[in-house]
C-alpha cells in the first residue's frame, strides 16, 4: 500500500487495554504505543504527508481535492477530535 516505503509513526494509541502480546505492537510499529487511550490514533511524521506516491494519479488527486474542498464548504465546522482545543493539541477543523 505504501509502495514498500518504511514508514514509522511518531506514536500510536489504542482505546483497548494493553494485551499480553503488547510487545508485538512495539515490534510492528517501532514507535511508542499507548493503550487505554481516549481514542485510537496513528500519528505520522509531517515530512511524509506531502510526498508523492509513485503509484499516485495526479488527475484523480486533483479531482478528489476539488470534491473535498466543495464538500467541506457545505458542512458546519467542528473539531474532529472532541476536546482537541487543549494547549497541547491544536484543534483540527474539517
Amino acid at each position: 500500500m505504501n509502495c514498500q516505503q518504511d514508514i514509522t509513526p511518531v506514536s500510536v494509541t489504542f482505546r483497548h487495554s494493553k494485551p499480553e502480546c503488547s510487545y508485538r505492537y512495539y515490534e510492528h510499529f517501532k514507535s511508542p504505543v499507548l493503550f487505554d487511550s481516549p481514542s485510537s490514533s496513528l500519528v505520522l511524521p509531517l515530512d511524509i504527508m506531502d510526498k508523492t506516491l509513485p503509484s499516485g494519479n495526479k488527475e484523480m488527486a486533483g479531482d478528489n481535492e476539488h470534491l473535498t474542498t466543495r464538500h467541506l464548504a457545505t458542512i458546519k465546522r467542528s473539531p474532529v477530535v472532541p476536546g482537541a482545543s487543549g494547549a497541547h493539541i491544536p484543534p483540527i477543523y474539517i
